[in-house]
């Protein structure tokens, strides 16, 4: 499918930028200084270039997507470059006392703005190809009536692809099942199927056309696993979930958190005392508060946090919180939108209540209710709860049971597809979501 880049195309486009923005420098550094030398023995030279495809990373360079204008990408990219200039500047000036070199004669700025319009130049072929693929791409959706709003809004809609829904009855032609499309996605009850259907399809897959069911093609194109589209024999059957059956890399997981939430707790706690005094001076009531959470296997725990509410802001009874909440203090605005009052929970990560990476833990008296409304619900119990999550990063703040509920499709992606790499990834678009805000 072409709709969007996959994650192995994206690391080689970020390894290709990495070689380019190389070349840039050699380039430059020759026409300024008018005498060639390799710089790959300079410790500046590698920490530019990180630092470079780090902001590209956090900015979303590659999120080079045919959905997306082009202005869009090209803000990002110009974004990414003024923040690499600004600070590779200051850290050389506060930490280096070589202004020379590869800092020096505006072979810095030269060369970044040289690797920009290799950049721009080779982004827009590879974003003006995409287009064109998505414009030729075409997808059959057999599907059951029940499932077109969901197609046309979760799909169609996002990603704007041609596409033809085809609400199919073993009483039907089969003459709209034909070698043009690029894939047919199937999302057909078991009592619609005959023979008549099985061998079309056979025959138009060993013609070259992916067939797909409407999860896998959700899956691949979302990242998040479509619930209402499942059964429990999907479960028992579906690849993946490796997480299950992986004693030693649970293990290792637990051994990296308890040393990761040692080092940050050593680090962060003078920012935790200074945000507690000023939550105690700002309004009257604790500085931290805990709050029960479900946990693995359903057992119950105290999260800690930095308080960013009022005292009394549950007197109703527990209520869902929500963007631009009233009971939020002036000082919780700023710790919420920093992610501050998340440091405590350092502490449930060394304790083994929680970990770094996993789903967001709820409310007993929330799980009750989410339980009965949403299909799987309970599964997110399955893995400890995280600090930060693949639903947090990918997902707005979420206020209701259809929040919940779309935020379990990302959690259950997560559980499924589990592994270090995913991890990696999500703690880089955590730093993404506490820079410009996005996610929860």
């Amino acid at each position: 499918m072409k709709i969007r880049l996959t994650a192995r195309n994206k690391f080689l486009l970020l390894l290709f930028d990495g070689f380019v923005y190389l070349l840039a420098v050699h380039l430059f550094s020759w026409f300024r200084l008018q005498e060639f030398a390799w710089h790959f023995n300079s410790p500046g030279l590698w920490f530019i270039t990180f630092s470079l495809l780090g902001f590209n990373y956090i900015f979303g360079t590659y999120d080079v997507e045919p959905h997306h204008r082009f202005k869009d990408i090209f803000i990002r990219q110009a974004s990414s470059f003024v923040m690499t200039i600004a600070f590779v500047l200051t850290i050389n000036y506060l930490l280096s006392k070589d202004r020379s070199g590869i800092f020096g004669r505006g072979i810095l700025i030269g060369s970044t703005v040289l690797f920009g319009f290799m950049a721009m130049t080779y982004r827009r072929i590879l974003w003006g190809y995409q287009t064109r693929q998505a414009v030729k791409s075409s997808y059959l959706f057999l599907a059951d009536v029940n499932h077109n709003a969901f197609i046309e809004s979760e799909i169609v809609k996002k990603f704007k692809i041609n596409h033809e829904i085809l609400n199919w009855q073993p009483s039907q032609s089969l003459a709209k099942i034909h070698q043009d499309w690029q894939a047919i996605v199937v999302s057909l009850p078991s009592g619609a199927w005959n023979q008549n259907l099985t061998d079309e399809l056979m025959k138009v897959r060993f013609a070259g056309v992916e067939i797909l069911n409407l999860s896998q093609f959700f899956e691949e194109i979302e990242k998040k696993v479509p619930v209402d589209f499942l059964s429990q024999e999907w479960f028992i059957f579906e690849k993946g979930f490796e997480l299950f059956h992986n004693p030693l890399g649970l293990r290792v997981k637990r051994i990296l958190d308890l040393m990761l939430a040692l080092v940050l707790l050593a680090i962060t706690w003078p920012i935790i005392l200074v945000f507690a005094i000023l939550i105690k001076l700002e309004s009257k009531g604790p500085a931290f508060y805990s709050q029960i959470r479900t946990g693995l296997n359903d057992r119950e725990f105290l999260i800690f946090k930095l308080r960013s509410m009022i005292t009394d802001a549950e007197k109703q009874g527990a209520q869902w919180a929500k963007s631009n909440d009233s009971r939020v203090t002036r000082m919780g605005k700023i710790i919420r939108l920093t992610r501050i009052d998340e440091l405590p929970q350092l502490w449930n990560v060394i304790k083994g209540d929680m970990s770094f990476i996993g789903p967001r833990p709820e409310r007993p008296e929330f799980n009750v209710d989410l339980e009965k409304k949403i299909p799987f619900y309970k599964l997110r119990h399955l893995v400890r709860p995280g600090i930060t999550g693949w639903a947090q990063v990918m997902y707005a703040y979420g206020a209701s049971v259809e929040d919940s509920k779309q935020k379990l499709q990302f959690d259950l992606y997560y559980i499924k597809n589990f592994s270090f790499v995913l991890d990696m990834l999500i703690i880089f678009k955590t730093v993404r979501v506490v820079l410009f805000g996005k996610g929860r």
